[in-house]
């Protein structure tokens, strides 16, 4: 299974707004094409600015590829421009599963 984990940077001030975006644009994109639901992770951060991450799951690294250029970069984009590289960025990593 492959993983394309996405963390989240914003400022409080945007975070409803910010949440409701996710939710009718990422969130949508990542039930539709992972094979499982996607996990939201909310993780400390320092006053004034919020942190999650979104898991979706893959079935391959070509899948999280496609999943990147597509979806994600498209949104990231589209984000940033709603509200300004001074408020929000983002990044993402793919992971894959392995055995230690």
């Amino acid at each position: 299974m492959t993983i394309f984990n996405t963390t989240f940077f914003f400022a409080e001030a945007i975070a409803e707004k910010l949440r409701a975006e996710l939710r009718t644009h990422w969130l949508k994109a990542s039930t539709s094409l992972g094979v499982l639901p996607p996990l939201v992770l909310r993780m400390d951060a320092e006053e004034g600015v919020c942190r999650l991450a979104i898991q979706t799951y893959l079935q391959s690294p070509a899948e999280a590829e496609r999943f990147e250029q597509e979806i994600a970069s498209v949104l990231i984009s589209y984000l940033t421009s709603m509200f300004g590289p001074e408020q929000f960025t983002a990044f993402s990593t793919i992971m894959e599963e392995t055995e230690l």
